[in-house]
């Protein structure tokens, strides 16, 4: 099989290949366990898409080439794609790469809707 290439990512006979320019950094992921959906906060979106979020030393255009290059192997290797699951992948892989430099406090802050310096003191009635 030739390989396809999508920025920074090979298609090859086996998975996906990080082929870019830091020849250090080795990647490959197997079509065997491409199309896995993650367990807790990724229930219902697939492991691979959201897990390279996590590498630092990919960028925001690695992530949108590998989409690309995700889509097409699955469909390379008859790989079954939920179309509601995909969407909720790219969905929350964006709301990962937004939050990428913030904290866990502060995200936790955002997902209740408080600012530290909003905070209200509590007030027990008499």
């Amino acid at each position: 099989m030739k390989s396809f290439s999508f920025g920074n990512w090979l298609v090859t006979e086996d998975g996906i290949e990080w082929a870019g320019p830091d020849k250090d950094v080795e990647y490959f992921i197997s079509q065997y366990g491409l199309s896995e959906q993650g367990q807790g906060d990724w229930q219902g979106r697939y492991n691979w898409p959201l897990h390279l979020t996590e590498k630092i030393w990919i960028n925001e255009s690695d992530l949108q080439s590998f989409n690309k290059a995700f889509v097409f192997a699955c469909n390379h290797f008859n790989l079954e794609l939920d179309a509601d699951a995909l969407t909720s992948t790219f969905h929350y892989q964006e709301l990962l790469v937004k939050n990428r430099d913030k904290s866990a406090d502060e995200l936790w802050l955002e997902a209740i809707g408080n600012k530290a310096s909003d905070e209200k003191p509590l007030v027990l009635p008499e």
